[in-house]
């Protein structure tokens, strides 16, 4: 087996918090052949000073500056500039708040060159924000499927592949374009894969976990979770009329797995709208539940709608006595 570089790619905005963790995950890496390109999107916060500070502990550190805040929605031109300044053979990608285990690099570089496709992926763990794994958090958990058979299930939305875990082929994402981002998408994953595995090229697993990916508190999986689940919906279906795969229609795309991600997303969009008082908006989210054929997540929400009024009740009425309890004092 050779060595070739790897080109690690990591998006970062105001997440000094977590980067330190990402960076020390990276310098633990088994695999010393690699170079790490972290593009700050103009934080407002000490990111760029933690970056200068690695960068001169070890240049394989590489911080770049986008030349204004981008955002999630022009995300592709982060990654675009990343690419170019890129010198690796092989790429990978690691957010700004995500981590490796240590022998990530040594363990897919090999089952990666073994597979002969453009994407491996492998399994990853979900970690709260102190950095604790959350148990039973693995995903996916795949059979032995064929390098198609993926492609065809990932098209599907039978499951996600999880970006911090993902391994590619310089010169074949070369040749797609680079990274994919439509307008209505606040990711690049979802088209960049696709367009990775066709024609007829598939994905190589590796079921280990070769990454983890960080839960914290606003984040914009969460708060974007139904742009991210009807967007790559809206793709898929868009992907398949312009790439048809045999034995695949467009009523297949809605699979039971991506019916669950979808009523998900409008759970998750409601609770939020509720929080912040838009009870409209909160109800035809809570709707949508029912559109995408789950009853018992539809149930789970009338819950937390109940449970979410009782806490703003009882904030208000702690708020009132402590009006009333001051203006006591005042006479």
């Amino acid at each position: 087996m050779d060595h070739p570089l790897v080109s690690i790619l990591t998006p970062t905005y105001n997440q000094s918090a977590y980067l330190t963790a990402t960076l020390e995950s990276v310098l633990a890496q088994s695999y010393p052949h690699w170079e790490l390109l972290v593009l700050d999107d103009c934080s407002s916060d000490d990111t760029w000073e933690v970056l200068q500070r690695y960068a001169r502990r070890d240049p394989r550190i590489r911080p770049l500056r986008s030349p204004y805040n981008r955002g999630v929605w022009r995300l592709g031109e982060n990654y675009r500039q990343m690419l170019h300044a890129a010198r690796g053979s092989l790429v990978a990608l690691l957010d700004g708040d995500d981590l490796w285990p240590p022998d990530k690099l040594e363990r897919q570089v090999p089952a990666h060159q073994a597979g002969g496709r453009p994407l491996s992926f492998g399994r990853m763990e979900a970690v709260n924000a102190a950095g604790q794994a959350i148990p039973g958090s693995r995903y996916p958990n795949l059979g032995p499927l064929a390098p198609r058979e993926l492609y065809a299930g990932y098209l599907r939305g039978d499951f996600y592949i999880p970006a911090v875990t993902v391994m590619i082929e310089r010169e074949a994402l070369e040749r797609v374009g680079g990274f994919r981002q439509p307008h209505y998408l606040p990711v690049v994953d979802f088209p960049t894969w696709l367009e990775l595995g066709h024609p007829g090229q598939g994905y190589t697993y590796v079921p280990e976990v070769l990454g983890y990916w960080r839960q914290s508190p606003g984040q914009a999986t969460w708060r974007m979770a139904r742009d991210l689940a009807l967007g790559t919906y809206r793709y898929s279906q868009e992907f398949l009329r312009e790439h048809p795969v045999p034995g695949l229609s467009e009523r297949d795309l809605l699979s039971p797995g991506r019916r669950g991600y979808l009523a998900d997303s409008s759970y998750r969009a409601a609770l939020l709208a509720w929080e912040r008082g838009a009870t409209a908006r909160a109800w035809q989210y809570a709707k949508e539940i029912v559109h995408w054929g789950r009853p018992t997540t539809y149930l789970r929400c009338l819950a937390a709608f109940g449970v979410k009024t009782l806490r703003r009740v009882r904030r208000q009425v702690l708020e009132e006595v402590g009006l009333w309890t001051r203006g006591a004092s005042l006479r």
